[in-house]
């Protein structure tokens, strides 16, 4: 492994947004809306997160298992302000930060973006470091990495250019990127890694002919083959070795796969969907699916041992599932019968529409253990916040 340049930046800026009547947040939104009601079962509390760093909108895109929320916006120019909220206080991320995953210790990765590239990045505890890359090339965008996953023992993982100008997965850890090389080909990325250190992606085999879903194991590039068609590409991994993500069949579709002991299953789609894709998958085996249509109309479900569980929708032709936890709680985004979108919290068969803050639109990017979902949502004055939706409020 060898060791690459690490700029530690200390943190710089801390607000603590607690009022002494309740949370109270940037731009001086309430923190708790009360429970809204939902057009398809049960209620929903929404707590407003606010404008975190102040540029007039609020996007919650991660949440850990301990309530630790990230987010990012779009700054000015190709900058972005990356932040962590926790129980009403605001960290701000130093420099430009897009958070991309966190870990239940409180480790934040991303990337942090600039005109022509962006590099790599850790944050915890008040500290950013910067993870460097694996090597580039004297040209515009020639340097570029980003962090993409974090396991539980804070193994990190990302693409990076390299010397050759090719783009190669690693690893990061103690201070160092290691470069998990490709199946014979140029280049390769990594999407996902589990809490025993496998990590899964996409590489291009021999003669760069295709790009193969891979996993790599104990350091080793295992091949995971296709559908049938020329490409596929792993986005998620249990601890139990279950890799999951899309492929081209022999008909030229794509389809989800779930890949196990060495054998690819084709999930299939909804009805006369073309194509579909896995989201994620959890350590009981359930695989979260999105079946798509067209940019308007798609379904999500869930699949388990073979079985496809649909989850309904909020009356309109869009359920666009995003993420899973360990229970099988899905969260996203469905539309209505007028076509608005609102977040959803889907658990025990049940889909919840979480609401908005008084707005029109609401969105749920995220769900931790618990069931909290986070997103953003409108206010009545058409301003975009970052929004929590506590699974149970106190």
């Amino acid at each position: 492994m060898g060791a690459k340049r690490s700029v530690r930046s200390v943190l710089v800026v801390t607000t603590a947004l607690v009022g002494a009547a309740g949370l109270v947040m940037a731009g001086g939104a309430t923190a708790l809306a009360g429970p809204q009601a939902s057009p398809t079962g049960g209620t929903a509390t929404v707590v407003d997160i606010g404008d975190p760093v102040g540029l007039g909108v609020g996007h919650a895109q991660l949440i850990s298992d301990r309530g630790l929320i990230a987010g990012s916006n779009q700054s000015q120019g190709y900058s972005a302000a990356g932040w962590v909220w926790q129980n009403g206080t605001i960290t701000q991320i130093p420099g430009s930060s897009e958070p991309k995953a966190i870990n239940n210790a409180g480790v934040v990765v991303g990337r942090s973006p600039a005109h022509y590239s962006s590099q790599a990045f850790m944050f915890q505890n008040g500290v950013k470091t910067d993870l460097g890359y694996l090597g580039g090339t004297n040209t515009y965008g020639g340097y570029d990495s980003g962090a993409v996953d974090v396991n539980a023992a804070g193994l990190a993982v990302g693409t990076s250019t390299t010397n050759s100008g090719a783009r190669h997965a690693f690893t990061y850890s103690r201070g160092a990127l290691r470069d998990l090389g490709t199946l014979g080909g140029s280049g390769s990325s990594a999407a996902a890694v589990n809490n025993l250190g496998v990590v899964v992606g996409g590489a291009s085999t021999t003669g760069d002919r295709a790009v193969h879903a891979v996993a790599w194991i104990g350091g080793r590039a295992v091949d995971l083959g296709t559908l049938g068609g020329m490409t596929s590409y792993a986005v998620d991994v249990s601890d139990v070795g279950q890799v999951v993500g899309y492929s081209q069949t022999a008909m030229g579709a794509t389809h989800a796969f779930s890949w196990w002991l060495g054998r690819m299953t084709d999930l299939g789609t909804i009805g006369d969907d073309p194509s579909s894709q896995a989201v994620a998958v959890n350590n009981k085996g359930q695989v979260l699916v999105a079946s798509t249509a067209d940019g308007n109309h798609g379904h999500a479900f869930v699949w388990q041992l073979g079985r496809r569980t649909t989850l309904p929708g909020l009356g309109g032709g869009l359920v666009r599932a995003v993420a899973m936890n360990a229970r099988g709680q899905v969260a996203g985004t469905a539309t209505l019968a007028d076509g608005t979108e609102h977040a959803f919290r889907w658990s025990g068969g049940t889909l919840t529409d979480l609401g908005t803050l008084g707005g029109a639109r609401s969105g749920g990017y995220a769900i931790n253990a618990a069931g909290d979902v986070v997103g953003d949502a409108q206010l009545a004055s058409g301003q975009l916040h970052a929004a929590l939706w506590p699974a149970n409020p106190v």
